[in-house]
């Protein structure tokens, strides 16, 4: 598969480079990973009283598993050795406030290991 989005290689390389000053590479663990990806509201949203009535609540205009891949992709041999020891993911994507800047919050948790039920 090929990614051919506009600046997809500068996101991961943003992503991976942020990462490296955060993580700790986990060797063999499970990876819990939630990821929270912030967007500015569109200027259109908005009239002159503020946030117009019927807009959506969360975007709709980019496809969450491509965010959510992207960024395991960045965090592969950073966070973990490969994006195959994400075993629970979850993502959401959602529209800022004032307080917040867009991109994306990164939790990251090493699972322990289950024990065999036989």
């Amino acid at each position: 598969m090929i990614d051919a989005s506009k600046g997809l290689k500068e996101w991961r390389n943003a992503v991976t480079r942020e990462a490296r000053k955060h993580c700790i590479l986990q060797q063999d663990s499970d990876i819990y990973l939630r990821l929270l990806f912030l967007f500015a509201r569109p200027k259109a949203h908005f009239n002159k009283r503020g946030l117009k009535p019927n807009v959506p609540l969360r975007p709709r205009n980019v496809d969450i598993d491509k965010l959510a891949r992207a960024v395991c992709d960045a965090l592969t041999g950073v966070a973990y050795h490969d994006d195959r020891q994400v075993c629970v993911l979850l993502a959401e994507r959602q529209y800022i406030d004032e307080k917040q800047y867009e991109g994306v919050y990164v939790e990251l948790t090493s699972l322990a290991p289950c024990a065999d039920v036989g």
